[in-house]
């Protein structure tokens, strides 16, 4: 049982490769009013047609704590 469970999610992965699943970038903010952001991104957006639900996260900034 546990090796046909091992095969399915071999043949998943090799048919839906992540890449296909979730698109990422990098972007900047140029612009920001009420709720509306204008972002402008390194990669090029094909993936992101208008209307796309994006999820946003911001780069942490690394602290440095010392004596």
């Amino acid at each position: 049982m546990m090796k046909k469970i091992i095969t399915l999610v071999t043949l998943l992965s090799l048919v839906f490769p992540v890449s296909l699943i979730a698109a990422s970038n990098r972007c900047v903010v140029k612009e920001s009013e009420g709720k509306v952001l204008v972002i402008e991104c390194q990669k090029e957006v094909e993936r992101f047609p208008k209307g796309t639900k994006i999820k946003i996260k911001t780069d942490r900034v690394k602290s440095v704590e010392g004596c």
